[in-house]
């Protein structure tokens, strides 16, 4: 995927899921990348502390694009 088409995440808003439960946390894409062929993304929680980067797999993004 090239960087034009990355760019269009950041900044959109979603759910992180914890892998083996049903909790889930609101975050918002901070930054994207590709590795491998996946594609990560760094988030951070909309009420919290702190930022990680995680897989595509466990998260979600809202529809519609940025919030």
């Amino acid at each position: 995927m090239k960087a034009s088409e990355l760019v269009k995440f950041i900044g959109r808003t979603g759910w992180l899921r914890v892998a083996g439960s049903p909790l889930r946390f609101r975050v918002e894409v901070l930054d994207v990348r590709e590795r491998f062929g996946s594609i990560d993304y760094l988030l951070r929680a909309v009420a919290g502390e702190g930022e990680a980067w995680h897989g595509d797999a466990v998260v979600t993004l809202d529809e519609g694009g940025k919030s």
